[in-house]
């Protein structure tokens, strides 16, 4: 029985494949599959994969090794992790070896600040405990408090020159072959595995290829979707042509380069408690009674001395302000790729990107294609005058692809031009969206300052009450050929108090809604705004080409006294 040992390197590109990567919409986190083959003899061999990144996360690890010939069994006896010290004498970049020492350098400065501290507080013990006069204890503690002030500033400052330091660093250790610390990237992975013959003992002369996956998760690597949104009227009212060109970018920080990799792009998080929540109880019961009072205290009145001496504890805390080095934070890199395929699980939605790509570990943004999309929707426009005194294109469609459409940034172009950058929340199949196109320069709103009148009312049988009007007025003209359907969005005040009470004119317009003016413009409640009483109403707009409208808002206030609150 043969017992030797195979060592073969993940820097091996040709020999070692990576097959496929899935990346993971949060967690920073990728899980990378290996492939490779190995000519094994019959018998117990350990067979050793190094050079893997530093950061992968042992727990994760998977190593399963499969022979294509029926004639043998294989079989895992042992998986262990090593380190290695084959890349040692490599050294580090002289760049690193500076920032090495800046953040040294910056370290000392921040224990010198610390230690200053320590003995300015050693010092002030000493002296509140007496051998002082009241005027020196005073100017002592003027100035410890000054120093203390200075002390807490600098120390600010140094943390956050850390924070920088450390983020060059780990760019710098990334875009290397360096983990975290400077050490070169040795991770090792072995397997002690039995080849063995079905129904032979052993032929010690044969060999059988013995083919190894060896999976694991790493840190350093994430997707985030972002979309190009081209809008173009379709000549059809109101219609228009929404192509969309679904895009990832990807981040590859983990220290090795994906080739010739097949990408599979997640929603879910892997890091997320996997485990059901635990109810804790709901307890209800009466606050404790207050502690009775104090007896008054018979102990005479400290001199100015001795209360300058209890007040220096205080001083002391106040002037100090602590902080802590900040956690290593690593900047991501960023990565392109052509149409993909979507996998549903109960759990999550996979994107499987169409055939292979090439992803260097460089530090360099990279944009991957996943789809392009070509929809249909609606045009709209939407006001809100109160706040800004435009008419904003909308565009509302509905995502009649397959593909979910997650949280991400948009670049929007109408009609070849670019006109906005916003976001786009998170959108399922078959689910509605709108797109924002930005101002259209081609209708004209203006609102009119709030008129404001003050009468009372009542005052011989009853108690006289002081009633304010508002009224504010909106003129909207459509300067385009065709009409328009506008929406105009505002809040009626909402009152918190019973003795404040809010009356729109007319006086029931809040028992019904929807009405209609002389203009045909229809007011309602915003979606959900009647139940939860927020006041926020809309008026819709049809607005033939050439023509303006006015929407007027009109309500009352009964009260005295009240004030706005936010």
């Amino acid at each position: 029985m043969s017992n030797s040992l195979i060592s073969v390197s993940a820097k091996s590109v040709g020999r070692v494949a990576i097959p496929s990567v899935t990346l993971f919409a949060a967690g920073n986190i990728a899980q990378v599959k290996r492939q490779f083959e190995v000519s094994l003899q019959p018998g117990q061999t350990s067979v050793e994969l190094v050079h893997l990144p530093a950061w992968l996360d042992r727990e994760s690890l998977s190593v399963e090794a499969f022979s294509d010939h029926g004639s043998f069994d294989v079989s895992i006896l042992d998986i262990s992790f090593f380190r290695s010290d084959d890349d040692a004498q490599e050294g580090f970049s002289q760049s690193l070896k500076d920032l090495y020492e800046l953040r040294d350098h910056q370290s000392a400065v921040l224990d010198t600040l610390n230690s200053e501290e320590q003995i300015l507080r050693a010092y002030g013990e000493k002296t509140t405990s007496g051998g002082i006069s009241p005027d020196q204890l005073t100017q002592f503690i003027r100035d410890f408090k000054s120093r203390m002030i200075e002390i807490s500033s600098e120390r600010r400052k140094v943390n956050a020159e850390i924070e920088t330091t450390n983020k060059k660093i780990a760019k710098e250790e990334r875009a290397g072959d360096y983990g975290r610390g400077g050490q070169p990237r040795d991770m090792g992975v072995s397997a002690k595995l039995l080849v063995g013959e079905k129904g032979v003992k052993s032929a010690e002369e044969s060999k059988v290829n013995v083919r190894f996956i060896v999976t694991y998760m790493v840190t350093g690597a994430s997707w985030s979707p972002i979309y190009e949104v081209r809008a173009k009227d379709s000549n059809e009212q109101g219609l228009f042509n929404i192509d969309i060109n679904y895009r990832a970018l990807i981040v590859n920080s983990t220290g090795e380069p994906w080739v010739g990799s097949t990408l599979y792009l997640s929603t879910s998080s892997p890091l997320r408690n996997a485990r059901v929540p635990t109810l804790k109880p709901y307890r209800l019961s009466f606050p404790a009674p207050p502690p009775p009072p104090s007896a008054p205290s018979s102990a005479p009145a400290m001199e100015p001395r001795m209360a300058l001496m209890r007040a220096v504890p205080k001083v002391l805390m106040s002037a100090s302000v602590q902080e802590g080095v900040p956690d290593e934070i690593i900047d991501g890199e960023r990565a392109t790729m052509k149409g993909a395929d979507v996998e549903g699980g109960r759990l999550t939605t996979i994107l499987k990107v169409e055939g292979t790509v090439d992803v260097a570990c460089d530090g360099e943004e990279h944009t991957l294609s996943i789809a392009q999309l070509q929809l249909f929707g609606s045009m709209r426009h939407v006001t809100v005058p109160t706040v800004n005194a435009a008419a904003f294109l909308e565009v509302k469609a509905t995502n009649q692809s397959k593909y979910p459409l997650l949280p991400g940034a948009t670049r929007t172009f109408l009609d070849g031009n670019y006109v906005s950058k916003g976001r786009l929340g998170n959108v399922n199949p078959n689910e509605e969206f709108k797109i924002s196109l930005g101002v259209d320069p081609s209708v004209t709103v203006t609102c009119s300052p709030e008129e404001k009148f003050r009468k009372t009312s009542g005052g011989f049988i009853s108690n006289s009450t002081e009633v304010t009007s508002f009224a504010r007025t909106v003129n909207i003209t459509n300067n385009r050929s065709n009409y328009i359907d506008l929406e105009v969005l505002y809040n009626y005040p909402v009152s918190e108090e019973s003795k404040i009470v809010v009356r729109p004119i007319p006086s029931n317009i809040f028992s019904s809604f929807p009405i209609k003016d002389s203009q045909g413009n229809r007011t309602d409640w915003q979606e959900g705004a009647g139940e939860s009483g927020s006041g926020q109403v809309k008026t819709m707009c049809s607005i033939p080409g050439g023509k303006k409208t006015t929407v007027k808002w009109q309500w009352e206030v009964e009260g005295s006294g009240w004030v706005v609150s936010k």
